[in-house]
């Protein structure tokens, strides 16, 4: 009988579900991309053949800066001199723009280290500590790369301004690393202009069994530094977390504004059926016999929308994967869990959106639900504009009401994603106020990564048309309860401190 009436509007309950399942897709979709991104990152230092990871404590914290942490090489020469410590590979990781591909990962190993082991070559050659003269700068692709790049082995690769011959491709089975590419270590800190600095050290023990010892006794002589075991690293990345509520908070907006949605639909149905629901009481139904038939078609429709939007969701996972930008960086991760915490949500929509209804329908009384003829559920208090406009609407209250709260709740999510997004814009864009040029380095992924020599600012200034020029360094570090926190360093005495203006306290000065 519940299906029967689902079927009695098919347009109005066909989109009632086609509003369940885009919000069960979103949770899907882009649930299984955060998962990706977590996933690739925890194998691509798992599968390093390491026992502990060493980091910048701020760049261990969160996924935006670890491709910016910087540890001297005198750090990992020293922990070499451990007792427990069989092996130190230093490796970088930087994001570089490519063709279609604006964050594309290069890694820059030691040949010579154990990490670089498991990039199995398929073709070419691996990396030699020292290239042959003349062949120009090697690189390997992974095979992901190549097939998105189009290259193959001998064809030349322009890099972050810089062009490399590619010697060699090479699988490791995760996406990440596979859509990337690697550099010898010395190659990439000449690329990103960080001598003798390295992003991660990754540490191979004599002894696993000595791996608290030697956490410990890193943690005595390096207390700014993050170790970590291969498992733990996405733990630390407080950014993670923040990915993860990001995502289930746009998805839920969505499903609610597809909740609504049905409870609207049901609201109406009970509506329609007034007159059917009395001659069902008066024929001897009881009330929780009415509540459990109006229930049990708002979790049929939920049931179905819940498996339409979990199908639709898989299906852009599995179209998302074929575009490089995001296939290479953070290709989705489906797992049984996520769909049923999915479909979890759909059902519960359908008892939320179903409990108003069904308790409706259930409270009629029989006498009067017979003699129900439709129409207004109301007057219009004759001192409200809009004539037979608003009367319309005023008719049926409850039904307003709810598609009102809908089209609230879209366009709550549109204005805060929106000024979200524009404060991010206004940030940036503070940084260059009083500013009529701003030079940043060529063929970046990120305006972080931007690196000049002070002489080139100095050129700068010496040009007869300039009148001030400041240099500004900018970063990411993370604090406790924020894993994102932008820092910038000014001189003191230069043009662009005048932008900050003090409010309580004092200034900067350069003799401290």
């Amino acid at each position: 009988m519940g299906f029967e009436n689902l079927l009695r509007r098919k347009a109005r309950s066909i989109l009632t579900l086609i509003g369940i399942a885009i919000g069960i897709a979103a949770i899907v979709a882009l649930g299984a991309l955060a998962e990706g991104l977590l996933a690739e990152f925890t194998a691509a230092f798992g599968s390093s053949q390491a026992d502990l990871v060493v980091t910048q404590a701020e760049a261990g914290a969160s996924a935006a800066t670890i491709s910016l942490g910087a540890v001297d090489e005198a750090v990992g020469e020293a922990i070499g001199r451990f007792p427990e410590v069989e092996e130190v590979a230093g490796m970088t990781i930087a994001f570089v723009p490519m063709p279609d591909i604006p964050y594309f990962v290069l890694f820059g190993h030691d040949p010579e280290g154990f990490a670089i082991g498991h990039f199995q070559i398929v073709a070419g050659e691996m990396l030699a500590a020292r290239a042959p003269a003349g062949r120009g700068k090697p690189i390997l692709l992974g095979r992901t790369a190549a097939d998105n790049l189009g290259r193959g082995i001998g064809d030349t690769l322009q890099v972050h301004g810089s062009a490399y011959r590619v010697v060699g491709i090479y699988e490791t089975g995760t996406a990440f690393e596979d859509g990337g590419a690697v550099v010898t270590l010395d190659e990439a800190q000449a690329l990103l202009k960080q001598p003798r600095q390295v992003t991660v050290y990754l540490l191979r023990l004599k002894d696993i069994g000595q791996l608290e010892a030697a956490r410990q006794r890193i943690e005595r002589r390096f207390p700014d530094l993050s170790i970590s075991r291969t498992s733990e690293v996405t733990d630390r990345m407080g950014s993670m977390a923040m990915v993860r509520v990001f995502v289930w908070g746009l998805s839920l907006i969505t499903v609610l504004v597809g909740g609504v949605g049905m409870m609207n639909t049901m609201v109406m149905s009970v509506v329609e059926r007034t007159r059917e629901i009395g001659v069902l009481r008066a024929l001897g139904w009881r009330k929780r016999r009415v509540l459990a038939l109006i229930l049990g078609e708002s979790l049929a429709l939920s049931i179905i929308g819940g498996l339409g939007g979990a199908i639709l969701g898989v299906a852009v996972v599995k179209a998302v994967g074929y575009v490089p930008a995001v296939a290479s960086l953070a290709p989705g991760v489906l797992t049984p869990g996520l769909v049923l915490r999915a479909l979890a949500v759909a059902l519960a929509l359908g008892v939320v959106g179903g409990l108003y209804p069904a308790w409706r329908a259930a409270r009629l009384v029989p006498l009067e639900a017979l003699r129900y003829e439709g129409g207004g559920g109301g007057r219009l208090p004759r001192f409200l504009p809009g004539g037979m406009i608003l009367g319309g609407l005023f008719r049926r209250r409850a039904r307003t009401v709810l598609t009102v709260i809908g089209v609230a709740v879209g366009v709550t999510a549109m204005v805060a994603i929106g000024a979200w997004v524009e404060g991010i814009n206004t940030s940036l864009s503070a940084l260059a106020t009083e500013a009529d040029l701003m030079v940043l380095e060529a063929d970046i992924a990120d305006m972080q990564l931007s690196a000049i020599e002070e002489r080139v600012g100095a050129w700068i200034a010496a040009l007869p048309q300039v009148a001030h020029v400041s240099g500004c360094v900018n970063g990411l570090v993370a604090l406790e309860g924020m894993p994102v926190f932008s820092v910038r360093g000014y001189h003191p005495a230069g043009y662009a401190m005048r932008h900050f203006k003090v409010v309580e306290g004092e200034g900067l000065s350069s003799g401290r």
